[in-house]
């Protein structure tokens, strides 16, 4: 079954042919109407769980100069999606399985992200963002967020909560199953894809590294939260924070991730670990994080 792919960027482009030399008061009318108002309950979710609507003004400013790629870039995406999709659900065992992508320009907040949408496991790409413009970075990404999508089916009682363990496995089997289906780029684009320097001014290989110097109180320490869902706890681990000294490295918990994956890969396949209960993850990682 070919992937079901919702494009925003065409309706994008109109709203800005008409709003691009006109004030700042006159653009967010614009927006509203040719744009958000088409597309209202996706544009709820978005500004619920993955953009800011305060971020808008500053956004519209931005526009003009990505307007040309976002116009040029849109149609490959289109194409991507379609050899991507299809091999990520031949890794998951579940080639027929009904998945669907969205492709929109947002402010400037998330890049991309997974979630469900009208009743389907879905993967969102935001257009604005310089990463979802790079064939290459977006092959990654593609692969990556396809696997949140396919691990949603294989199991969906799975993600029923922010668990700390659930999320490290999810985000190691995702990192896991795009370095199988997009192959040969350096590792760090694959723990953050898109990525060129940290807040804290690393690269991203530079950020892999003070992750893997400091795995083994990591790995104690997510241990110790395996079961824990508070916000803060998640956020920890996968956030952002503008601490550079702080004894957790920020997102490290996608480095842990995919380094517990990639010993479980050398026993069961992505197909096997995709349909594990939460209990289940929660008992492996305990033992690749004893071991």
């Amino acid at each position: 079954m070919p992937p079901f792919i919702e494009n925003l960027c065409p309706d994008f482009l109109l709203f800005w042919e008409q709003a691009c030399d006109k004030p700042l008061a006159e653009q967010k009318r614009l927006w509203q109407t040719l744009y958000e108002a088409p597309h209202r309950e996706l544009f709820e979710l978005y500004f619920t769980f993955f953009g800011a609507r305060a971020n808008l003004a500053s956004a519209l400013q931005r526009y003009d100069a990505l307007v040309p790629t976002i116009r040029t870039v849109h149609p490959t995406v289109e194409q991507l999606i379609h050899t991507r999709g299809p091999r990520c659900g031949e890794l998951f065992g579940v080639p027929e399985m009904d998945v669907a992508y969205v492709l929109l320009v947002g402010v400037f907040d998330s890049d991309s992200w997974s979630s469900t949408w009208r009743g389907r496991p879905t993967s969102f790409l935001a257009m604005e963002a310089a990463a979802n413009t790079r064939l290459r970075d977006l092959e990654i990404t593609i692969a990556h967020e396809a696997a949140h999508g396919y691990h949603k089916m294989c199991r969906p009682d799975y993600h029923t909560g922010m668990i700390v363990g659930g999320e490290v496995f999810a985000e190691g089997l995702a990192i896991l199953t795009s370095t199988l289906l997009s192959p040969g780029a350096p590792e760090a684009a694959y723990l953050w894809p898109g990525g060129e320097l940290t807040r804290h001014g690393q690269t991203c290989a530079e950020w892999v590294a003070a992750c893997d110097q400091r795995l083994d109180l990591l790995c104690q320490s997510i241990l110790q939260d395996l079961e824990r869902s508070d916000p803060m706890c998640q956020s920890r681990y996968f956030h952002m924070h503008d601490q550079p000294q702080h004894p957790i490295p920020a997102r490290a918990g996608y480095v842990v991730g995919y380094r517990m994956v990639q010993q479980l890969a050398k026993i069961f396949t992505v197909a096997e670990m995709a349909r594990w209960p939460l209990a289940r993850v929660n008992q492996e990682l305990r033992a690749v994080f004893k071991g």
